[in-house]
């Protein structure tokens, strides 16, 4: 049986062993429990490293998503595939016990788990300054969207341009919790430019070429906040582009409608949890008919061909 890569041309298929004997493992971590689901149901696969990604972490990760790979990754096949990548990974992957994806009606349900609850530094720097630290629960939970392309109104001076981002995805936080605490003496100096941030999801996109991954979230006092990341030059973005600014606000509304419609239509709620209402057909009419016409389970959004229909953002 072939299977072929969501998204992929036409005829372009190929069987997992084939694969993984094209790519000749280099850089590649066999995982008997991964696998992609093919017409007839799964098929065994490999994850590979994402082309061009500097870290060999991100780049595993990176790679699982784009190639729509399920199943479970153990902290001893992250560590292999570092092995193979021949190159240092600055992420305390050792800390993470397993990461598993599983497919859902429209979307892919990550869960990471860790030791115990994450308390660890920053692995990079901004500016040569120390940017302080990353915390986490013990488990987190997130829905994965594989968007496509997305094209959305940009206001510019005065005028209405288009701003284009090109296969993105949305990891949305829906149990559990991430947060970036920013060190107290960069808080000052930066201001609002750098602050503390509760995490609602992180995104994967490429903008004019670059793959740029994103946490968008907010402050103490409720204010929108993102921060951006190049996973080629393995840097962080800093200070964050204008551009990259109205990508974080308009996608993180765009994560909060999803998450309403996903806790609100499909799954019973825990008791006393509070959940926003539903996207309403003002705010987002593209993305309730399809929610209704899915039967309440939501497919992936793909916009390469129709305009985003999210409404201006607001500084």
């Amino acid at each position: 049986m072939t299977f072929a890569r969501e998204g992929a041309r036409e005829g372009w298929a190929l069987r997992p062993a084939v694969l993984a004997a094209v790519l000749g493992f280099s850089g590649v971590t066999p995982a008997a429990d991964l696998y992609i689901l093919g017409p007839e149901g799964r098929e065994p696969a490999v994850a590979r490293l994402a082309d061009g990604v500097a870290d060999p972490v991100f780049a595993l990760v990176i790679g699982l998503a784009l190639d729509d790979l399920h199943g479970t990754l153990e902290r001893e096949d992250v560590a292999a595939a570092v092995e193979s990548a021949g190159r240092a990974s600055r992420l305390p992957f050792e800390k993470v016990r397993r990461v598993t994806r599983s497919p859902e009606a429209g979307a892919a349900r990550v869960t990471m788990e860790f030791d115990r609850p994450l308390v660890v530094n920053i692995p990079y720097s901004i500016l040569g300054y120390h940017p302080g630290e990353i915390r986490a629960a013990e488990t987190v939970d997130f829905w994965h969207w594989s968007l496509g392309d997305l094209h959305f109104p940009y206001p510019v001076r005065g005028t209405q341009e288009k701003l284009a981002i090109e296969d993105a995805h949305i990891l949305a936080i829906d149990r559990g919790h991430l947060a970036i605490d920013v060190d107290w003496a960069l808080d000052k100096l930066f201001g609002a430019r750098l602050d503390d941030t509760e995490v609602v999801s992180l995104l994967l996109f490429r903008l004019q070429g670059r793959l740029v991954g994103m946490a968008t979230g907010y402050n103490g006092d409720k204010r929108g906040r993102s921060g951006s990341f190049d996973f080629v030059a393995d840097e962080v973005l800093f200070p964050s582009s204008d551009e990259l600014k109205y990508i974080g606000r308009t996608l993180r509304r765009r994560t909060e409608r999803l998450l309403a419609s996903r806790r609100a239509r499909t799954w019973p709620v825990d008791p006393g949890r509070e959940v926003p209402a539903p996207p309403s057909r003002e705010t987002d009419p593209a993305l309730d008919s399809a929610v209704e016409s899915s039967g309440g389970k939501l497919p992936p959004v793909r916009a390469a061909t129709n305009p985003d229909p999210i409404p201006q953002a607001t500084p």
